[in-house]
């Protein structure tokens, strides 16, 4: 293993995914299987877009985090994959998207919020489709409610796994009151 280590920067990071496979071994006609970057609120951002059928539904998936990218999990969404255009996205600051942390004035949720949807117009654009199916995971799930509140015409559902159900209180913010689950006097609704 130690020699191995002298290696690793040679190769550099990945740029490219595994096709898509028939019964066969051959690349599935039709399928998409691409590792991309995209300018995303004028940084650059990746993108694992991955699916059986280029024409099924676009399921974006939303990691959680801040910074917790989900795109080396891509092997645990071949059911998903057989059933939708499977998109992970690494956001600003997170693994291939690392370096676009800077400016680090833009890592705000208001800011990923609008990659979110930038990033959703993109595809519902490139696919040729009206909206797409938006799951968010645990901060993922913040961005996600939020896209969707805002730009409703984009989304064809939104899924959560792990819903932050109250992110003022969770994130230990002293502002618990501009959360839309409290009155104004930062008390739960019930």
């Amino acid at each position: 293993m130690i020699a191995l280590v002298p290696l690793l920067p040679q190769l550099g990071p990945s740029t490219r995914t595994r096709p898509i496979r028939d019964s066969q071994g051959r690349t599935a006609p039709g399928s998409v299987a691409r590792l991309e970057p995209l300018t995303l609120g004028g940084v650059r951002q990746w993108l694992l877009v991955r699916g059986r059928h280029a024409e099924s539904p676009i399921l974006l998936k939303l990691h959680g985090g801040p910074g917790q990218a989900e795109m080396a999990t891509v092997g645990l969404n071949g059911l998903l994959e057989n059933d939708f255009v499977v998109v992970e996205w690494d956001q600003r600051g997170s693994g291939k998207s690392g370096a676009a942390i800077q400016p680090a004035m833009a890592m705000n949720v208001s800011q990923l919020v609008a990659d979110t949807i930038e990033l959703t117009e993109y595809l519902t654009q490139r696919f040729g489709r009206r909206k797409l199916i938006v799951v968010g995971h645990s901060w993922g799930s913040v961005l996600g409610l939020m896209a969707a509140q805002q730009r409703p015409d984009l989304f064809s559902a939104f899924v959560s796994t792990g819903l932050i159900a109250n992110f003022a209180e969770g994130s230990g913010s002293p502002t618990a009151s501009s959360s839309p689950s409290h009155g104004s006097g930062g008390t739960p609704k019930h």
